[in-house]
C-alpha cells in the first residue's frame, strides 16, 4: 500500500515536471512575439467630445461627426426622421471621391442607411449632407468623420 502512494507521487512529480517543459519559458521551439519597431498609432481620439447629434436638426448620425476610427465599409446613418425626410444625400471621401449608394429606410420608421456602392479608402476625410426634414421644411445639415488607418500587421507572428 506505502509502494502504490510512492508510484503515484512519482508519477504526479514526472507529469509536473513535463507540463513545466512545455508550458515555460519559450525553450520548447516556440519563438515570443517581438513587436515591430517604430512609432505606435494613437490608441485614443485626440478628443472623446464627439456626439452624434447634429446640431439643430434633431438627428443623431453615425459614424458621429469629427470621429476618426470610421470603418472602409461603414454605411452612414441618419435616426430621428423618417426615410422620406431625408433627401439629396452626398457623400464625398476626400481620396476616394464621390460615392453612389442606396438609402435603406428602418422597419421602426425612425431613419435610415445611406450604403454606399464602394468602400472608402483609410485615412481619408469624408464629408456628407443631405436635407433632413417634411418637404417645404427641410434644412441643409453636413459633417464629415476620418475613416480609421489599419495598424499594419505583416511581420507579426500569426
Amino acid at each position: 500500500m506505502r509502494r502504490n502512494g510512492y508510484i503515484v507521487l512519482l508519477v504526479a512529480a514526472v507529469a509536473w515536471i513535463t507540463v513545466a517543459i512545455v508550458l515555460g519559458t519559450g525553450k520548447s521551439g516556440a519563438r515570443s512575439p517581438v513587436p515591430p519597431s517604430g512609432r505606435s498609432p494613437a490608441c485614443l481620439p485626440a478628443s472623446t467630445d464627439h456626439s452624434a447629434a447634429l446640431t439643430g436638426a434633431g438627428v443623431d448620425v453615425s459614424p458621429a461627426p469629427g470621429t476618426g476610427t470610421a470603418n472602409p465599409n461603414t454605411q452612414v446613418s441618419f435616426r430621428g426622421v423618417p426615410v422620406t425626410d431625408i433627401q439629396d444625400v452626398a457623400v464625398e471621401g476626400s481620396r476616394s471621391g464621390y460615392h453612389r449608394g442606396h438609402l435603406y429606410g428602418y422597419f421602426q420608421g425612425d431613419g435610415g442607411s445611406f450604403v454606399p456602392d464602394k468602400p472608402f479608402i483609410a485615412g481619408e476625410r469624408v464629408s456628407v449632407r443631405a436635407l433632413l426634414g417634411p418637404a417645404g421644411r427641410e434644412r441643409r445639415a453636413s459633417f464629415d468623420f476620418r475613416v480609421a488607418t489599419p495598424y499594419p500587421t505583416e511581420g507579426l507572428p500569426g
